[in-house]
């Protein structure tokens, strides 16, 4: 029970991204047509920019306030970013709005891991964080499906007025929920779960990592409607593939939780790379392939490209440190948003500039660069004894 409600309180607060992402060419703008991408992207990468400068700040001030009443909060602030967009949705207002809701995903991913940790058993942890961690696409998810069901037939208001309901409703159960109780087991920073990772620069290889990731996942999730439109498919088709793509990505990644906690020996940062591969594959697909393989492009970057993260967050989690797990997981929070922050507004531009073609080649390529810092990190791992993954590295 608390693997879904982590998982669906992440998905809350990724709404505003996703939704304004695929739902902006269907906005009017004030001079005309449709909100246009750089614009959207712009809005988009505030609000991932906005968690990744408001980790640290947001951290001391949840720690402060309390657990529920930050999860009430935050939740009630993303519903007020949404309402805002709807009574104004000016390319002004509608980054300002989400440069606000940023800050609650901020305030909101490192409770959800800290109770992960606390609450679910060590051999479940690697499962419970994929679940965690499939809010993305499980955002992504709602939004394609939101796109037939509730944008075509009622309009683009309807959709963000939905999203904003679901956050004003579930706020306090949610708040409730996790204050409900004691801690299942003390503190884990105390005892190392599953990985040993004491160099401090290697947190900060896996954050650059990510971040090289979620910059070409983040474009994908916003893009995806766009590009396919753009590519002749119509705006129905569009939002069922980025559908049933999200899905696929939602399942691969309890796949990898289940597949990291049944082998014994070996190194986590092996199946990082084999999937992140398999992302960039999906990338080059779509820059390259005809129109009619557009499917299965955005399938292999779904599946491979947006897959990862519960594994990174489980061995970030993992280390021996004397850092609370919000602290920890703050810290990676930082690059992970800020590769989702520069992801949708790079990709806006080289669209601009070059074309959908070079984006997904540039995005493809941040993924190879990706694969082989994890490469590297398998390389250097040594298996140690245990029943989950573990990772030793030599103190010189």
């Amino acid at each position: 029970m608390v693997t879904g409600a982590m998982c669906l309180l992440s998905v809350l607060v990724l709404l505003p991204a996703y939704l304004l992402g695929s739902v902006a060419p269907f906005m009017p703008n004030p001079s005309g047509g449709a909100i246009p991408p750089l614009v959207a992207g712009a809005a988009v990468s505030l609000f991932f920019l906005t968690a990744s400068v408001g980790s640290r700040p947001a951290l001391r001030l949840t720690t402060r306030v309390g657990t529920g009443r930050s999860l009430i909060a935050a939740l009630t602030v993303t519903a007020a970013s949404l309402g805002a967009i709807v009574v104004h949705a000016s390319a002004a207002s509608v980054i300002a709005a989400l440069g606000v809701a940023g800050f609650s995903s901020a305030a909101v991913q490192p409770i959800a891991n800290e109770l992960l940790v606390r609450h679910v058993p060590p051999t479940r942890l690697a499962r419970a964080f994929s679940i965690k961690q499939a809010s993305a696409p499980g955002a992504a998810l709602l939004v394609g499906l939101s796109i037939p069901a509730v944008v075509e037939p009622f309009g683009w208001r309807v959709a963000f007025v939905v999203a904003a309901a679901l956050c004003v409703v579930l706020a306090v159960p949610l708040g409730r929920f996790a204050d409900e109780g004691g801690y299942a087991r003390e503190d884990p920073a105390t005892k190392p779960l599953s990985l040993r990772l004491p160099r401090a620069s290697l947190l900060v290889a896996l954050a650059a990592a990510g971040g090289l990731c979620t910059a070409s996942a983040n474009a994908l999730g916003a893009f995806l409607v766009r590009f396919a439109e753009a590519t002749s498919y119509s705006a129905e088709t569009a939002g069922v593939i980025l559908a049933v793509t999200s899905l696929a990505s939602l399942s691969a990644r309890i796949v990898l939780g289940l597949l990291t906690e049944r082998r014994p020996r070996g190194s986590v940062f092996g199946l990082l790379g084999v999937s992140v591969l398999v992302g960039a594959a999906g990338y080059a697909m779509l820059a390259v392939a005809p129109a009619f393989a557009l499917p299965v492009g955005a399938l292999l970057a779904f599946v491979g490209g947006w897959s990862w993260t519960g594994l990174l967050v489980f061995a970030v989690v993992s280390m021996p440190d004397e850092r609370s797990i919000r602290d920890r997981t703050s810290s990676l929070q930082v690059g992970l948003s800020l590769g989702a922050a520069a992801g949708p507004l790079a990709f806006a531009f080289a669209i601009r500039g070059l074309g959908y073609g070079w984006a997904w080649g540039f995005a493809a390529a941040s993924c190879v660069v990706a694969a082989g810092i994890f490469v590297v990190a398998h390389l250097r791992a040594k298996p140690a004894p245990g029943r989950a993954i573990t990772s030793e590295y030599p103190s010189a």
